[in-house]
């Protein structure tokens, strides 16, 4: 097996000092696209990108947000303090910094260690401001913002900690109300104007009220009136949530941030981040508080002990892969700038000066640097790369020709009255037979789902763009026409119609507009995840989505009509779903139906119920594969669940995509991922930030990869490139060459 273990810092040097030459020298980017990675001190003002998923600079490069939890900065530290923990952040790759003003742990009642408070009689239209420099909380304040600055990283400004607005603090009441936070916010605002900074409102409290959310809302008047829209602003939130479940909609927040809390399993938070991206309006989501290193594993440390190095990382690359723009580290001695002397809070491990040197706040940077070095602002998250685990190892249809793929697809089937039917597959006729009889036995108490069977035992993965559903047969040049037109617009004047354009809500309308509208409802709208954009919802996890009454409308239709068209826009989430899996289904049970359009592994499958049929709408008329694998499909093994979830990420022009593994368990990949017809493929180590070159291989199939630590809970990044835009190794940084002519010495930065 090849060495992919992490080199020494020396010999890392030595490597880079003959391989970065050639780089600096050679190297042509072949994608205009591609991130520059930041030179270290680059500030200006940040914008969100023109897809609203990344935060980039006002000319357009991208900006990485790689955030640490100083909570307690402001308040605790003094500025030589200050210094050493605002240089050693620099120094690994750390671009934003998050303080609060009116600290958590009492800041409106304990004084700085220049014996400052921020507040005149803790009210926060008050200020406590002096003249002159070095005399007051808020010049303490400037001067942070300024080194912060100064070193290239931006300050994460929270004006206040959740408390101050939320609970009780003084004379029975919050500090805060609609009139002196926007008072507050505003002086705010005008001073820190002309700094580098995103304002975070807040502060890990849960918004109970309308109150609530209009203290939130005045203050975010304030800044802006203040800065006069010079800087972004975003909302921490409570632990397992985020700012879109109460401000998606508000045009003040330009990002959503999550808190997706301290746990280290997938499923126990870390999945929403995706639910985040997939919103509408589209805004750019960040995990702004994920597990801190040392920290109490979901608070319960006689359970489950305290987490390391390996739980921050996860989360890292979970979120990345899986939609967000960045990300935030913490450590659990550091937010609260434990030192002894100080109360400790859950029971951190050793004083913040020591924690900053923790392994998994070094490797952090890893991320970031593997991030800039493929094109930026075009990455998606796609764990469609990934094939379900087999228990023989095989996967389904491994080389073999199909008509199912886990791409968008049109699929649409016919039958008039004759009993001709035909099944299309992306406007083309993929397999046709004679379905005689009449539908007199077509029962009249079905509904219509999506998703799912109504006893919810046959679920189906994937995402629905449109489903139309016509009393008529169309014909081959209808079909054909509603193919080029994309799932915009469909053909004809369909009985029942769904767009999926609601973009959130347990609802999916009707949209014919023939009749009573049908209308389908969610039974578990955590299950699914709305898309951006034109529209469009994930069925993530098994799920169901039904009408509540008989689809009467649909059935009068066709049973009138005799004849009858589906056509759904979808993309199937792999090809080794069994059952076969329901797409769209008329039904009552696994053994009772009038129509079913299916997925049988790499086939498309429909079923439809007359006099010449069984009960359940058998035979059925079938696209060519459908055999399932040899093996036990195992998706808890591969894609995997808990700690052990795999995510994919990818280009979306296809130039290049990535598998995070967190285990070094053996995983397959659709190499059609990859837009080229050579992949090259690399394994990054996300503890060290090396790349190493596993070959080139042809575009074809689907490939096994082994983590170089076959079994052991050690983490890789698979990186698949197309070999023609000859990109550099994974988390390739740009490098300055220092030559000295009277040493003849090559320096690497």
């Amino acid at each position: 097996m090849m060495n992919v273990k992490c080199s020494s810092r020396k010999g890392r040097a030595s490597l880079a000092g003959v391989s970065m030459l050639l780089l600096v020298v050679g190297l042509v980017w072949s994608n205009a696209y591609a991130a520059q990675p930041s030179a270290k001190g680059r500030l200006g003002r940040l914008k969100v990108s023109e897809n609203a998923r990344f935060l980039v600079y006002e000319d357009g490069t991208p900006f990485f947000w790689l955030g640490d939890t100083a909570w307690e900065l402001f308040h605790r530290l003094n500025r030589e303090e200050a210094d050493r923990y605002l240089e050693n952040r620099a120094a690994n790759g750390y671009t934003v910094i998050q303080a609060v003003a009116l600290a958590e742990i009492n800041g409106h009642s304990d004084p700085n260690p220049y014996g400052h408070l921020p507040l005149i009689d803790q009210d926060p239209a008050r200020p406590a401001v002096q003249d002159g420099p070095n005399n007051d909380y808020w010049d303490q304040v400037d001067y942070i913002v300024d080194k912060a600055n100064a070193l290239g990283l931006y300050i994460g400004f929270l004006p206040t900690w959740g408390r101050y607005w939320h609970d009780n603090v003084k004379d029975n009441k919050p500090l805060f109300t609609v009139q002196n936070a926007e008072v507050y916010g505003e002086w705010l605002g005008r001073r820190y104007r002309e700094k580098h900074l995103i304002w975070v409102l807040g502060g890990d409290r849960t918004i109970q009220n309308e109150g609530h959310k209009e203290i939130i809302r005045a203050m975010a008047r304030g800044l802006r009136k203040g800065d006069g829209g010079a800087h972004l602003m975003t909302f921490h939130p409570r632990g397992g949530s985020g700012s879109a479940q109460d401000f998606h909609n508000d045009d003040w927040l330009d990002v959503n941030m999550r808190q997706n809390g301290h746990n280290t399993k997938f499923n126990e938070g870390y999945h929403n981040t995706r639910v985040d991206y997939d919103r509408t309006p589209i805004k750019p989501v960040l995990d702004g508080e994920p597990i801190y290193e040392d920290h109490p594993v979901s608070f319960r440390p006689k359970d489950l002990g305290h987490s390391i190095a390996s739980d921050v990382r996860r989360p890292l690359y979970w979120n990345l892969f899986t939609g967000a723009f960045g990300h935030t580290y913490g450590h659990h001695s550091v937010w609260q700038m434990w030192q002894p002397g100080r109360a400790p809070i859950n029971n951190p491990l050793m004083p913040w000066y020591e924690a900053i040197d923790q392994p998994g706040a070094r490797q952090m940077q890893y991320g970031r640097w593997l991030m800039e070095s493929r094109p930026f602002l075009t990455r998606i998250p796609d764990d469609s790369i990934i094939v379900a685990h087999t228990s023989d190892g095989v996967p389904a249809a491994t080389d073999r020709k199909t008509l199912i793929d886990t791409k968008l697809t049109h699929v649409a089937y016919t039958r008039d009255q004759m009993g001709k039917a035909v099944l299309y597959i992306n406007g083309a006729a993929a397999s046709s037979g004679n379905v005689g009889g009449d539908l007199s036995n077509w029962d009249d108490g079905f509904r219509l789902a999506l998703g799912n069977e109504l006893t919810e035992d046959r679920p189906w993965l994937g995402e629905f763009y449109r489903v139309a559903l016509h009393a008529r047969a169309l014909d081959a040049a209808d079909i054909a026409r509603a193919f080029n037109a994309g799932p915009a617009k469909a053909a004809g004047s369909p009985v029942a119609l769904y767009e999926f354009r609601e973009g959130g809500g347990r609802i999916i309308k009707d949209t014919s507009g023939v009749g009573e509208p049908l209308n389908l409802h969610m039974a578990n709208a955590s299950d699914v995840h709305w898309r951006g954009g034109s529209g469009g919802l994930r069925f993530a996890r098994p799920a169901l989505i039904a009408s509540q009454t008989p689809a009467t409308k649909l059935i009068n239709a066709v049973k009138q009509s005799r004849s009858f068209t589906i056509e759904a826009w979808i993309r199937p989430d792999n090809t080794v779903q069994a059952g076969p899996a329901r797409i769209v289904t008329l039904s009552a049970d696994m053994s009772a139906r009038n129509l079913t359009l299916g997925q049988k592994a790499d086939a498309y499958e429909v079923r439809f119920r007359t006099t010449a049929t069984s009960p359940n709408g058998e035979p059925a008329l079938s696209t060519p594969g459908g055999d399932m694998p040899a093996g036990l499909v195992v998706p808890t093994a591969v894609p995997g669940a808990g700690r052990y979830r795999f995510v994919a990420t990818r280009d979306a022009q296809g130039s290049y995509a990535m598998v995070y593994a967190p285990v070094s368990r053996a995983f397959t990949v659709r190499m059609d991922a990859i837009s080229g017809s050579k992949v090259k493929a690399w394994w990054y180590n996300p503890r060290c930030g090396e790349a190493t070159a596993i070959g080139e291989f042809p575009n074809k199939g689907h490939r096994e990869f082994q983590p170089p630590d076959k079994g052991e809970i050690i983490d890789w990044v698979l990186v698949l490139d197309d070999a023609a835009k000859k990109y550099a190794a994974p988390g390739t940084r740009q490098v300055k060459l220092d030559v000295s002519a009277s040493q003849g010495a090559m320096e690497v930065r």
